[in-house]
């Protein structure tokens, strides 16, 4: 050992210069999000239709009214106006860590889908909502949130998602507490198409409405592309 040493020190004496260590300086580019609308066109007879926009984290104190309204939106806006109106087979909004978002599938409409999330946003706004309504959907939350747990499965909100035992009964707290005001504000605050960034996603049958729109990108897949051929 001691003559490996020796021979490095001799090898590393007889390079000429001297080392220095140039600083980096790395140039971070600034992202902007921007909206986007994509749609797929594939060989279906139905559509799926979502929109997405971001959202907070789950430590973040509006997590809690956040997940509230998707839960109103839900029951209480979306089931009756695209799967009862509409006749989508299922439809509702999810909120998880920086993302919300509006989704159908098996849904017959398309763009006016889109519509309809927007006036469930506008509902959510105006302020129709009752104290009752709230409650009922807090109590979804909790039902949600509180199911059992198999016993595989403990321990595994933390390992995938790092969310600690603290961190939920802090969110649980926060939900006790959200009121109507705080679903009004946290609608418009994210949630606005005019002034939030936002993506949507409709995958279904080719769309003249949508093909004539350069708003939209338009994604032609092999099958969609050789079922228009033979048809």
């Amino acid at each position: 050992m001691d003559r490996s040493v020796k021979g490095l020190k001799s090898y590393l004496s007889n390079i000429k210069g001297e080392a220095e260590m140039a600083p980096v300086f790395p140039e971070v580019e600034e992202i902007k999000a921007t909206s986007h609308k994509t749609h797929y066109q594939l060989p279906f007879s139905v559509n799926f239709v979502a929109q997405s926009f971001p959202a907070v984290k789950y430590t973040h104190k509006d997590f809690a009214p956040l997940n509230v309204l998707a839960t109103l939106m839900s029951r209480k806006f979306l089931h009756r106006e695209i799967r009862e109106k509409g006749g989508a087979y299922g439809s509702g909004a999810l909120n998880s860590p920086g993302v919300f978002s509006f989704f159908s599938y098996r849904d017959p409409q398309s763009v006016n889908t889109l519509d309809v999330y927007q006036r469930c946003v506008e509902w959510a706004v105006s302020g129709e909502l009752s104290t009752d309504d709230v409650e009922e959907a807090k109590l979804g939350v909790f039902q949600k949130n509180d199911k059992p747990v198999p016993p595989g499965s403990r321990g595994q909100t933390r390992f995938v998602y790092d969310i600690s035992d603290d961190m939920r009964q802090t969110n649980r707290d926060r939900l006790f507490n959200v009121t109507e005001e705080d679903i009004r504000r946290v609608a418009s605050q994210y949630l606005n198409d005019e002034k939030c960034a936002n993506g949507v996603a409709i995958l279904g049958p080719a769309n003249p409405s949508i093909t004539e729109d350069e708003g939209w990108t338009v994604v032609k897949t092999e099958e969609a592309a050789e079922e228009k051929a033979q048809g």
